[in-house]
């Protein structure tokens, strides 16, 4: 699976998904793309999923008319990642 990394998701989480590839978002220079256009980048470069912190990517994520192969996923360094609708 190819996973993409927002600025906020910490880059040592990476460790925990060993048999993925995951990119940060900086590595891509991807950094000042706000959360529409960096999900329109990765859904274009075949990212399966985008790991995020930001709480307002559910509101952010206009899913009609895109392939929906990149879902947002919100996490927090206290909780399991929970899947957005």
């Amino acid at each position: 699976m190819l996973i993409l990394f927002d600025n906020g998701t910490p880059a040592p989480l990476r460790h925990a998904l060993k048999g993925h590839i995951v990119v940060e978002a900086i590595e891509r220079g991807w950094d000042r793309l706000v959360n529409g256009e960096l999900i329109a980048a990765a859904e274009a470069e075949g990212f399966d999923l985008l790991l995020t912190t930001d709480k307002n990517i559910r509101y952010q994520q206009n899913l009609t008319g895109q392939k929906n192969r990149v879902r947002g996923h919100r996490q927090s360094a206290t909780a399991n990642p929970t899947p957005l609708p």
